[in-house]
C-alpha cells in the first residue's frame, strides 16, 4: 500500500525533539517454540496436540489473501540426514582400516556363499571402504550384501545406504529405484522415513514450477511424519511441507507445519534440531502476518511462545507472546498494511491492558500510516506522546520510546 505523504504535524516536529539520542530500533527478540506432543491428520498435514489444536484451529478463519511467495528454506537436507550418512576416518584411524579390509576381505573369500554371516562381513567392508573414502567401491560392496542374502542384521541400512549413494552422485533416477526398493522390502524399517524423505526432497526441488511434483512431495513429506519415531526427520519433513502448503495457497495448514516442526525440533536438542527451529518459527511468524487474521494473533502465536519459560498454565501470558504478537504488527507495517496492524495492536492492548506504553506507540504508528482525517491521526500521535511522557516520569520504558521514535518518524515521512 503506498503510504500519502502530508505537511509534518507540530506534535511530531516536537516529540522527536524531545526523544534526544533514543535507542535505533531493535528487532524483536528471537522467540523459541515450546516442545508439544504431535499428531497425524492426513486431510490437514501436522497439528499440534491438546488445547493448542483449538488455538490453531482458529487459523481456519485464514483469509486466503494473495501473499508473496515464502522465501527458500533456509534448512537443508544436509542439516538433518548428515547422521546417517557415512563418516570419513580420520587420518590416524585409516591404517587400521586398511588391515580391517583385507581381513574383511580373506573372511569373505573363505566363507560359503548364501550366508548370513558373508552378508555381514560384505556389510561391513562397505561400510569401511565408505571411512576410506571408496564411494565406489562401497556402492558395490552393499550391492553384494543385499544379494547376498535376503534376510540379515542391517540389510535395510544396506538397501538406503546404496540408495543414498546413488542421490549423492547425481544418480537420481537410480536413487528413485534403491529408495523405492527399501520401502517395498522394508516396511517396517525406521530407514523408510528417509526414504519418503528423499523423495519429497527429490520432488520439492523439481516442483518449484510444477505444481504435480509439489503435491508429490506434500505426499511424501506427510508419509514421514506418519511414521512414528522419526526424530528430527519429522521435524524437518514439517518444515519443507510448510514450503509446500504455502505454495498451494494453503496457508492456514501451512502455518501448522511450521509451527509443529518448530516446537517438535525444539524438544530434540540433536545436531540439525536447533535450525528447524529457529527457521520454522520464523516462517510461521512471517506467514501469519501476511495472511492471519490480525485480531487473533495473540490466540494463534501461543503456541510458538512457551519455550523459554512461559507457564503452560497461564497461555496467552508472558514477554514471548508479546513479542511474537509485536513481530507480527511489525511486519504488517513494513508491508504497508496499516489497517491490519493497528487491528492486530487494538487487540494486543484489549490483551495486555490500557498501561502498555509499547503497544499505545505501534497503534500510533499505524494510525499514522492510514489514509483518512489528519486530525486524527494528530490527536492520536499526541496521547502517545503523554504516554510517553509519562513512561519516562514512573522511570522510563525503553521499549516505548523506540517505538514513540519509529510512530513519529512515520508520521513526519
Amino acid at each position: 500500500m503506498e503510504v500519502r505523504r502530508s505537511r509534518v504535524w507540530s506534535v511530531v516536529l516536537g516529540a522527536l525533539a524531545s526523544l534526544g539520542s533514543a535507542s535505533p530500533a531493535r528487532s524483536a527478540p528471537a522467540c523459541l517454540v515450546d516442545a508439544t506432543p504431535t499428531i497425524c491428520d492426513a486431510s490437514v498435514g501436522v497439528l499440534p496436540d491438546g488445547a493448542a489444536i483449538e488455538r490453531v484451529a482458529m487459523l481456519d478463519a485464514f483469509p486466503l489473501r494473495s501473499i508473496p511467495a515464502v522465501v527458500e528454506p533456509d534448512v537443508g537436507p544436509s542439516d538433518v540426514r548428515v547422521a546417517r550418512a557415512a563418516r570419513r576416518a580420520s587420518p590416524a584411524l585409516r591404517p587400521s582400516l586398511v588391515v580391517e579390509a583385507a581381513q574383511l576381505d580373506a573372511l569373505i573369500r573363505a566363507e560359503r556363499s548364501g550366508t548370513r554371516a558373508r552378508a555381514v562381513a560384505i556389510h561391513r567392508l562397505a561400510e569401511v571402504l565408505s571411512e576410506l573414502g571408496d564411494e565406489r567401491g562401497a556402492l558395490a560392496r552393499y550391492r553384494a550384501a543385499v544379494d547376498e542374502a535376503r534376510e540379515y542384521p542391517r540389510r535395510d541400512e544396506a538397501l538406503y545406504r546404496i540408495a543414498y549413494l546413488h542421490e549423492v552422485e547425481g544418480r537420481l533416477d537410480d536413487a528413485r529405484a534403491a529408495y523405492f526398493r527399501l520401502i517395498e522390502e522394508a516396511p517396517t524399517s525406521s530407514w523408510v522415513s528417509y526414504a519418503y524423505l528423499a523423495f519429497g526432497e527429490l520432488y520439492f526441488d523439481e516442483g518449484r514450477d510444477d505444481a504435480g511434483k509439489r503435491e508429490l512431495a506434500r505426499l511424501c513429506y506427510e508419509r514421514v511424519l506418519d511414521r512414528p519415531g522419526s526424530g528430527v526427520l519429522t521435524a524437518y519433513a514439517a518444515y519443507k511441507l510448510g514450503f509446500v502448503l504455502a505454495a498451494q495457497g494453503t496457508y492456514a495448514d501451512a502455518f501448522r507445519a511450521f509451527v509443529t516442526a518448530a516446537m517438535h525440533a525444539e524438544e530434540l536438542g540433536v545436531p540439525g534440531a536447533a535450525a528447524v527451529t529457529e527457521s520454522a518459527r520464523n516462517h510461521a511468524v512471517r506467514l501469519f502476518a501476511l495472511s492471519g487474521q490480525p485480531a487473533d494473533a495473540a490466540t494463534a502465536l501461543v503456541p510458538l511462545s512457551r519455550v523459554r519459560g512461559d507457564d503452560r498454565s497461564a497461555a496467552g501470558t508472558g514477554e514471548e507472546l508479546s513479542s511474537l504478537v509485536d513481530r507480527a504488527g511489525r511486519l504488517l507495517l513494513g508491508a504497508g498494511r496499516a489497517r491490519d496492524a493497528r487491528a492486530l495492536y487494538e487487540a494486543e492492548l484489549v490483551r495486555v491492558g490500557e498501561g502498555t506504553c509499547r503497544v499505545r506507540a505501534r497503534i500510533a504508528h499505524a494510525t499514522a500510516l492510514e489514509p483518512g482525517d489528519e486530525a486524527w491521526r494528530e490527536a492520536e500521535l499526541a496521547r502517545q506522546v503523554d504516554a510517553l511522557a509519562a513512561a519516562r516520569a514512573a522511570g522510563g520504558d525503553e521499549a516505548c520510546e523506540v517505538a514513540t521514535a519509529e510512530a513519529l518518524t512515520a508520521a513526519a515521512v
